[in-house]
């Protein structure tokens, strides 16, 4: 095994060799048996080896199907190298079914990474795909699920797709994802097409669900002058009042004050009167 025999200037080499177009060091038919098999390595083995196949530019579509069968704690060292082979892919459809289809565990935090990592760079992409695949289940008749082509393996669940979602509220405070229109569209869904006890077990997440009319209706008064919004508000039946302003009485009564003080000021004051000063009598 070149892994367990070689060291960081000897792995340099391989990886230049790689790059250079002068070696291929995995075939597509051992690759999965391959990394399989890595799994009971020792941790630097499993480093160097990932290092090879990232030098390889091997599709992460080729390394998901080994995912489901990785554990959180014992894999450590692939997991950490799948994350960071998925940060650098865009959302898809087929890398989202294959993660929703995980188990979600509290201490297992592999889904909630990858998901707020691309709700950050690929929100409306992430949120869409997210929305379909609600939808799909939603809209796919029970006997054509059974009798489909794919199996219960390859698709997830309504319930595992809630349970990531649900796990992602409660890791990441305060996301701003969950408020995305998809997002919101597909927890409708839910709470329409779901059974009583699917909703009472996500009652937290379906609760961030709003009316899309209504967030629709808030986003287009937002962009309107005050007398179109208060306008087109009576029309939706919404009510959006611009703050009262003061009455007439206390218009009237300051108005008056300011009067009086003005006149007072105009008034001239009254004039003393001088005292006339006593004459002197000359009878004397």
């Amino acid at each position: 095994m070149i892994v367990s025999a070689i060291d960081g200037a000897q792995l340099q080499e391989l990886i230049c060799q790689i790059l250079q177009g002068h070696l291929i060091m995995f075939r597509k038919d051992s690759f999965l048996s391959v990394l399989n098999a890595s799994l009971d390595w020792e941790t630097l083995e499993q480093y160097f080896l990932w290092q090879l196949i990232s030098a390889h530019n091997i599709p992460v579509e080729h390394v998901m199907p080994i995912l489901p069968k990785l554990d959180f704690t014992q894999h450590a060292e692939a997991l950490s190298s799948i994350l960071v082979l998925l940060k650098q892919e865009c959302p898809s459809s087929d890398l989202l079914r294959i993660i929703m289809c995980r188990d979600c565990k509290k201490t297992d935090y592999f889904v909630v990474s990858i998901l707020k990592y691309w709700a950050q760079e690929f929100e409306d992409k992430l949120a869409e795909h997210i929305n379909q695949q609600v939808s799909k289940f939603n809209g796919t008749p029970k006997k054509r699920q059974r009798s489909g082509s794919s199996s219960k393996k390859d698709s997830p669940s309504i319930e595992q797709v809630l349970l990531h979602l649900d796990h992602v509220r409660q890791v990441c405070k305060n996301i701003s994802f969950l408020n995305n229109e998809n997002i919101q569209h597909a927890l409708q869904q839910v709470q329409q097409t779901a059974s009583e006890s699917l909703k009472t077990k996500f009652s937290d997440l379906l609760a961030l669900a709003e009316d899309i009319d209504d967030i629709k209706s808030t986003r287009v008064l937002r962009g309107l002058p005050v007398r179109k919004a208060a306008s087109a508000s009576a029309a939706m039946g919404l009510d959006i009042r611009p703050p009262r302003s003061k009455s007439k009485k206390v218009q009237e009564s300051s108005g008056s004050e300011t009067e009086s003080s003005s006149e007072e000021e105009i008034k001239p004051k009254p004039k003393k009167r001088k005292k006339a000063l006593p004459v002197e009598d000359d009878s004397d």
